[in-house]
């Protein structure tokens, strides 16, 4: 498949280190536009700023020329990106997808705690006017 039929197609794609006997190192991705997405990635490695660090240091050592990029999956509804991409990370377990893995853990908990704090400050809130409302409510006669 060219890189011509995905540009503005989306789907789940693999970018593969081969590591001779070794196997593959992958990293796994998705996006609603592959084409620009490899674009990136590849403007990235080669400017030494990818976000995944562990690739990043492995496209630093071996070079451009040790790399695929192929797509795994095309998905015809982007809402499901998300939950294809996982299920291709849990399938492959990617080697360079591990470092993510766990800051995405780490932002979800963190998403978590802001939710649940913001709702203990509404609630609060709600409270706090409930009471002086019920407070006017009690007139003396």
């Amino acid at each position: 498949m060219t890189e011509q039929t995905w540009l503005g197609r989306a789907g789940v794609y693999v970018i593969r280190l081969k590591r001779g006997g070794a196997g593959y190192w992958e990293y796994v991705g998705s996006s609603s536009c592959i084409g620009s997405r490899r674009t990136a990635h590849k403007r990235d490695l080669a400017a030494g700023c990818h976000h995944a660090k562990a690739l990043q240091r492995a496209w630093d050592t071996w070079g451009p020329r040790a790399f695929s990029f192929a797509v795994l999956e095309f998905v015809e509804d982007v809402g499901r990106l998300g939950a294809r991409e996982q299920y291709w990370i849990d399938a492959l377990r990617p080697h360079f997808n591990g470092e993510l893995r766990v800051r995405r853990a780490e932002c979800m908990q963190r998403e978590r705690r802001d939710v649940d704090a913001e709702f203990a400050r509404r609630k609060r809130k709600i409270i706090g006017n409930a009471k002086r409302i019920g407070s006017r409510l009690h007139v003396s006669s």
